[in-house]
């Protein structure tokens, strides 16, 4: 098991990729991703384009919503971070959870996309935006787990007809298992729990096979031993060179939505949690009760993307 301070260096390292990110975005580029998406926000735009110079000749690029969406969310995922790190309190943490709901909606434009939109979410990131949406936006659900479903059903369709090869997990035998799990623990719609369990590996990890386990344990040390376990995980599981990883993107590696959703659902059986602790998680723990509102463009690019009817809104 690795050392507990081997974390400090696995979400430095996340920290500092998402300040290059920042530091090496083309300043043109920025403006214009910007512009396009309060475009889509405040006039509904959805069809973006703008001219350059390719080898002399001037033509006109096209880009496609879910690549603003996209652009946008992780921007200001990266700020969120960054702002976090240096400074978390109640409202930074807000602020980042609500970055991760934006790219939560790139991931609907992608869906809404037929999946064609040059933006690629695999099973794992899938897990975690629908673990997140479980954790702190509830209400959203309904539609969310529709569009869940899709991609899950889109990522399955492409490995049995290789497209994308499968050459690793993509989280099915440990993320995705947790989110089965935390809905069926949700009450959500058993269709819902028994199509997400589907597309999970037969063979589960042992280390998520005992968190779910002992959930709801009363026993401090098996909660400490689990919680151990699960932190020891995310760090032996964590690198942005290999999408096969379950966390292979920087948002996911420091931000340990997968424990904070455990955490959260020991305290809805009102169990105690004043005992866990990690390194990966601490900075988190003061927060993770805390009612998230989505702040007002957010909240209108949710209504823009999801529908309370049951059906997922076309942009084109």
């Amino acid at each position: 098991m690795a050392k507990k301070d081997s974390k400090i260096k696995v979400v430095a390292k996340a920290v500092k990729e998402e300040k290059d990110f920042l530091s090496y975005q083309d300043a043109e580029e920025s403006e214009r991703m910007t512009k396009f998406y309060d475009d889509f926000i405040i006039n509904n735009v959805t069809s973006f384009s703008y001219e350059a110079v390719v080898f002399g000749d001037t033509k006109s690029i096209s880009i496609s919503l879910p690549q603003v969406l996209e652009y946008t969310s992780l921007s200001a995922i990266a700020k969120s971070i960054i702002k976090f790190d240096e400074d978390p309190t109640g409202s930074n943490f807000g602020t980042l959870v609500n970055a991760l709901y934006a790219n939560l909606m790139a991931f609907t434009s992608v869906i809404q996309d037929n999946d064609q939109a040059p933006v690629l979410f695999l099973e794992s990131d899938i897990s975690l935006l629908y673990i997140l949406a479980m954790t702190f936006f509830p209400e959203k659900l309904t539609i969310v787990e529709e569009i869940v479903l899709k991609g899950l059903d889109n990522r399955k369709n492409a490995r049995e007809n290789n497209i994308r090869e499968m050459k690793g997990s993509y989280g099915r035998d440990s993320i995705l298992y947790l989110a089965h799990w935390l809905a069926k623990e949700y009450n959500r719609d058993e269709n819902i729990v028994k199509s997400l369990l589907s597309y999970c590996q037969d063979k589960i990890d042992p280390v998520y096979a005992s968190a779910i386990e002992n959930a709801y344990s009363t026993n401090d040390d098996i909660v400490i031993k689990w919680v151990d376990e699960l932190a020891e995980y995310h760090i032996s599981k964590s690198k942005t060179a290999d999408l096969t990883y379950p966390f292979h993107v920087n948002h996911w590696i420091y931000f340990p939505v997968e424990m904070l959703a455990l955490v959260k659902i020991r305290a809805a059986k009102k169990l105690n949690n004043s005992f866990i602790s990690h390194p990966l998680i601490n900075a988190f723990l003061p927060f993770y009760q805390e009612k998230i509102t989505l702040n007002d463009y957010i909240e209108r690019l949710s209504q823009k993307l999801l529908t309370q009817s049951g059906g997922v809104p076309h942009t084109k």
